[in-house]
């Protein structure tokens, strides 16, 4: 039974958690537990405990007296959010320039000569900016990037933590940033700047990867708080 109860779990987590990636559910909105029970075909407990899970991970906020409601996120939020991945995702670049298997320097080679290709393209064809079609592809590289990277470290307690902080993290840039434009500018940007990065990993220069991280994060982050201050 607890393994059916678990399971039943799993799956409202996952079916909430992809509704607020992919924009379906808005910032502020309330999350009725038995709507969500209806379209899931499952009873109100596994949707109750996968919104204290999510609410657990700063997903959704749960006001006592009020409900459930989907985060809005903040320029605070943000800066917190990127503090935290910048520590754990710094430390992660410098054990990968340490531990790194030729497979995975392969695949972060390869996503980067991706983006290279995607910039000379944009530039010849006078391309300013991604379409829609083209961002969730550029946001999957992106992510697989970082997790290959990560992983390539060989911690798995920092694997999880990673995983759950970028989940947080494409949340907050599909809800902050709904027309977040990425320009062929950006592009060349992310090209030459990870390329850097796996320069140093393939050297076994930790300090420096370290280093190149958190100037990464950094973009990143004045970008996205950037963009929110233009929505105003």
């Amino acid at each position: 039974m607890t393994k059916i109860a678990d399971s039943a779990t799993q799956r409202a987590y996952n079916f909430i958690r992809d509704r607020l990636q992919n924009r379906d559910l808005q910032p502020g909105s309330r999350l009725v537990t038995r709507n969500l029970a209806k379209e899931l075909g499952t009873s109100l407990n596994p949707v109750r405990e996968a919104l204290n899970r999510l609410s657990s991970q700063g997903l959704v906020e749960h006001i006592p007296g009020s409900g459930t409601f989907v985060h809005e996120p903040n320029a605070q939020g943000i800066r917190d959010l990127y503090g935290v991945r910048e520590a754990i995702e710094s430390h992660a670049a410098a054990e990968a320039a340490r531990e790194i298997s030729a497979p995975e320097l392969a695949t972060l080679k390869e996503i980067c000569e991706g983006w290279g290709r995607l910039a000379t393209r944009m530039r010849e064809h006078s391309q300013a900016k991604l379409g829609p079609e083209e961002l969730a592809p550029w946001a999957n590289r992106e992510e697989q990037f970082h997790i290959t990277l990560v992983s390539a470290g060989r911690n798995r307690m920092l694997s999880r933590i990673v995983s759950e902080q970028r989940v947080l993290s494409s949340i907050f840039k599909s809800h902050c940033a709904m027309e977040f434009e990425v320009t062929v500018e950006t592009v060349e940007h992310v090209f030459e700047t990870h390329s850097e990065l796996v320069k140093a990993i393939e050297n076994h220069e930790p300090d420096r990867a370290r280093k190149l991280m958190g100037a990464m994060l950094h973009y990143g982050r004045d970008q996205v708080l950037a963009h929110m201050e233009n929505l105003r």
